[in-house]
């Protein structure tokens, strides 16, 4: 909309070493750019989704709506902010923050921590990083630990 084209130019104006282009809506003016500067990036996720929870209990389609950022971390505090609301949310061009390889390592690693027995944390963790232990070598030490009925870090 005009509206968020004049927004994001006057955002961009003063980066140095900047394309010139000139963006045109299509869609009409569309409604005025709300401004909301939070204590933190949980605070401003949390009053982005709380507003989006309420447009959509106002009948507007969540497909009509999306959540613009610069850099991919930001997308971790708005999962978070959607998820808390029960809202369904599409990242395009990224991966989710919890099906990121590092987070679902870490998962991993804290779970199996955790518990110690957990085989499939076991299988996600013995080769992160890469230790030349390859899934059939993992597969027969977990059977071996399996039928002693013993635990996985014993």
């Amino acid at each position: 909309t005009r509206f968020i084209n004049e927004a994001a130019k006057a955002v961009i104006k003063n980066n140095a070493g900047r394309i010139e282009k000139n963006v045109e809506a299509e869609n009409g003016d569309g409604n005025k750019v709300i401004i909301y500067c939070g204590e933190n990036q949980q605070n401003e996720a949390d009053f982005v989704a709380k507003s989006i929870a309420k447009l959509a209990s106002e009948g507007i389609p969540l497909s009509e709506m999306a959540i613009l950022y610069r850099c991919n971390y930001q997308s971790r505090a708005f999962e978070q902010a959607l998820v808390k609301r029960n809202l369904p949310y599409y990242i395009r061009g990224d991966v989710q923050f919890y099906e990121r390889k590092e987070i679902k390592d870490l998962i991993g690693y804290l779970t199996f921590l955790a518990g110690g027995n957990d085989q499939h944390a076991f299988k996600r963790i013995v080769n992160a990083p890469r230790r030349g232990i390859g899934e059939k070598s993992a597969d027969v030490f977990v059977d071996w630990c399996t039928k002693r009925e013993i635990s996985l870090t014993e």
